[in-house]
């Protein structure tokens, strides 16, 4: 293992560590809960430049009302070079809201937009992804948007590792969600952690299952999440005309 393959290990492994250890003996009676997140995708490859995604999730808590929320998300994203890329994406949400005196269907707007850049080292892969975020809730009876703004940046370093002759290739994630300068009364810091592998059936359909430790980053009371997400995909591969004439030639 060379000196880069060295940095890059290091980095994942130790770098949750230290985050959590940072932040552990300052945490009292965490607010523990779970979800099961179920989602389906379609992905569409344009060209070499252009990709668009359409997506749907459900999440179900564990415990108490089993349903959280379903969002329709659509997106873009466009390669300006071999590892950059940036996009945006629109998710329509139906939430449940379960907390407090009024309980009741809320309809939720969230915009994104992102850049990632990725580095690829032999087997490894290393990918860095900005994220901004803005999330508003609609109120039915008069079309009007209510309440405040909650926005977050967003950062995300992934690892994974190619094994050879072996299908079910792993990804270890951190991420964290930081607020801005001008923030919600009850929005925080937080951070998670991920577990992911997947695997390909054929060229279009794509499963992929990942496990995500989910924490806030505050002193009493923190909420803590440990969220399993299941997601299919199918992936359309628009075949141009540069494609075609360079598997035509290919055949004669």
């Amino acid at each position: 293992m060379n000196f880069y393959k060295k940095i890059l290990v290091l980095l994942v492994w130790f770098l949750p560590l230290v985050v959590c250890g940072q932040h552990s003996h300052h945490y009292r009676k965490p607010d523990i809960g779970g979800e099961l997140r179920l989602s389906t995708g379609v992905n569409i490859e344009l060209n070499e430049k252009w990709n668009f995604s359409i997506d749907n999730q459900f999440r179900l808590h564990t415990e108490g009302q089993a349903f959280d929320q379903n969002y329709l998300e659509l997106g873009a994203e466009y390669n300006f070079w071999k590892n950059l890329e940036a996009g945006f994406s629109y998710r329509l949400i139906f939430k449940n809201d379960d907390k407090g005196n009024v309980q009741e269907a809320e309809v939720h707007h969230r915009f994104n937009f992102f850049a990632s850049y990725k580095w690829k080292i032999e087997r490894f892969a290393l990918k860095l992804r900005g994220q901004y975020q803005a999330k508003k809730e609609l109120f039915w009876a008069t079309n009007y948007f209510v309440g405040d703004v909650t926005r977050y940046w967003r950062l995300k370093t992934t690892l994974d590792y190619n094994f050879k002759k072996w299908k079910l290739d792993p990804k270890v994630s951190v991420e964290f969600f930081l607020r801005p300068i001008s923030y919600n009364r009850d929005q925080y810091n937080k951070y998670r952690l991920s577990l992911e592998t997947g695997r390909k059936f054929g060229t279009q359909h794509h499963l992929d299952i990942k496990y995500t430790y989910e924490r806030e980053m505050r002193s009493f009371n923190p909420e803590v999440l440990h969220i399993v997400q299941l997601k299919y995909t199918y992936k359309i591969k628009h075949k141009t005309q540069k494609y075609k004439d360079k598997n035509s030639t290919i055949d004669e």
